[in-house]
C-alpha cells in the first residue's frame, strides 16, 4: 500500500474538544435568541476511530459494537487510525442509535480504503438499518454506500434508487459523501446528491426516513457483501453540506473542518447577554 497522511492522535483529541466547544457555544447563541452568518451543516455525530468504535461526537448510545472480531484503533488511518475489516471473516460493527430524523436535511462523510481491489463483487460500507435489527432482509434498498462488483462506487437509496460513480481508484483512500436536501428537488421533494473524493457524481429524487441505526463494514444481513479494508473519518452531519465544506473534508479530518469560531461565538453570546440587560 502506498504511504496514508496522518495526523497526530493527540492533536486530532485537541481537535475534537475544540469541536464541542464550538457545537456548544453555537447553541447558546441560538439559546439567546442571536442569528448570525455560521455555516449550514453542524456535525452531530462523529467516529475517529482512533482507539475503539466509540462515538467521539453523539454520545455514548452512538458506540458501535464490534462483530466477528473487527477492530478500531490499531491500524493507521486516512487521519490518526482506522476501523478495520476482513471480509473472509465477516466482520462488521454495528449502532442502532437513531442518527437522522425523517424529512430533514442531513450529510455524511466517510473515508475507506479498499483492501482487496481484484474482489468481483458488491462490498457495503455502511448501511441504514432503519430499524431493523441483524439479520432482516427488505424488499428495497435502505439508504447505503458500497461498492458494485466493478469496484464503482455506489449511493444506495430506498425505493430501489441509486447514485452511481466510475470506478474508484484502487490502493488509495476515497472519500465519499452523501447529501439530503429535504426541498431539494425540482418541484419539491427530496434530493439525494453522491460525491467521491469531493466530485459529485449525481443526484436522485427521493423522500428520506429516518436513519435508524448503522452498520459499517457490512449489510443488514450481517454475512456477505462484507468489506475488506479500512474505513476512517465517518461523520454525520444536520444539514447539507456547502461545496466549500465538501472541499475542505478532502485535506482535512471532520474534527478539523472550521466551524464558526469560537471566539466570534463568545462575542456573539456576550453581545445576546448585553442586549437582554438593557431591556
Amino acid at each position: 500500500m502506498s504511504p496514508r497522511e496522518t495526523l497526530v492522535p493527540k492533536q486530532e483529541q485537541n481537535l475534537i474538544h475544540t469541536m464541542k466547544l464550538q457545537h456548544t457555544l453555537k447553541s447558546v447563541a441560538m439559546t439567546i435568541g442571536l442569528t448570525a452568518s455560521v455555516q449550514a451543516a453542524t456535525i452531530t455525530h462523529y467516529w475517529s476511530f482512533d482507539s475503539d468504535f466509540t462515538a467521539d461526537i453523539g454520545g455514548s448510545s452512538a458506540d458501535f459494537s464490534a462483530v466477528n472480531g473487527a477492530t478500531a484503533g490499531g491500524v493507521t488511518g486516512k487521519f490518526g487510525n482506522a476501523a478495520d475489516f476482513n471480509r473472509d471473516s465477516s466482520q462488521y460493527a454495528v449502532q442502532t442509535a437513531d442518527l437522522t430524523s425523517a424529512g430533514t436535511d442531513f450529510s455524511v462523510s466517510v473515508w475507506f480504503y479498499n483492501d482487496d481491489p481484484t474482489y468481483d463483487g458488491r462490498q457495503f460500507i455502511l448501511e441504514d438499518l432503519r430499524g431493523d435489527s441483524i439479520g432482516t432482509t427488505a424488499s428495497d434498498y435502505n439508504t447505503s454506500i458500497g461498492l458494485q462488483t466493478d469496484l464503482d462506487a455506489q449511493f444506495y437509496i430506498r425505493d430501489n434508487g441509486s447514485v452511481r460513480s466510475a470506478p474508484v481508484s484502487q490502493n488509495t483512500w476515497t472519500n465519499a459523501i452523501l447529501t439530503f436536501d429535504a426541498d431539494g428537488a425540482v418541484g419539491g421533494g427530496g434530493l439525494f446528491t453522491g460525491y467521491i473524493n469531493g466530485v459529485q457524481v449525481g443526484t436522485l429524487e427521493r423522500n428520506s426516513t429516518a436513519i435508524g441505526g448503522l452498520v459499517i463494514g457490512g449489510h443488514r444481513a450481517g454475512t456477505g457483501r462484507n468489506f475488506d479494508g479500512q474505513i476512517d473519518d465517518l461523520a454525520f452531519y444536520d444539514g447539507v453540506l456547502s461545496s466549500g465544506e465538501i472541499s475542505n473534508l478532502q485535506t482535512a479530518s471532520a474534527a478539523a473542518v472550521p466551524e464558526p469560531s469560537s471566539t466570534a461565538l463568545i462575542g456573539l453570546a456576550g453581545l445576546g447577554f448585553i442586549l437582554r440587560r438593557r431591556r
